[in-house]
């Protein structure tokens, strides 16, 4: 296999798996952002956004594992394979691992203002006042 055929294939099977796991996880994804974002169109673009960041970051860690010289060009054996699949995934995981960060800090915060909000809805409570006694 030459270097180039064997670079682009694998540059297609981990960037259609990572295209797959992003689509995957659109739906899902979207109904969160909904509530997160405040409005829908916020939630699409940034579930868009997510779709467009995975495959290209997985492309990003397998761009870090290819090869590095001329001579390292001239063949193209399984130990390269493995290593730009490695880097590859790797790319994959750390771009899902950030979004479910930012996603976990977004949810927190959007609960702490829906608890807030529900505090300030409530009409206050008056302190039980004691009935004087003859």
């Amino acid at each position: 296999m030459t270097p180039i055929l064997g670079f682009c294939s694998c540059a297609a099977v981990l960037v259609a798996a990572a295209l797959v796991i992003a689509l995957a996880l659109r739906p899902a994804l979207t109904h969160v952002l909904v509530d997160v974002c405040g409005s829908e169109a916020r939630a699409r673009f940034w579930a868009q956004y997510s779709v467009v960041m995975v495959p290209l970051a997985t492309f990003l860690g397998l761009l870090f594992a290819g090869p590095l010289s001329v001579a390292e060009a001239t063949s193209f054996a399984l130990p390269e394979t493995t290593a730009m699949l490695r880097a590859g995934l790797c790319g994959m995981l750390i771009a899902l691992s950030l979004e479910a960060l930012v996603l976990m800090r977004g949810i927190a915060a959007f609960e702490r203002r829906s608890e807030t909000s529900w505090r300030l809805a409530q009409p206050p409570r008056m302190p039980a006042q004691e009935s004087p006694r003859g």
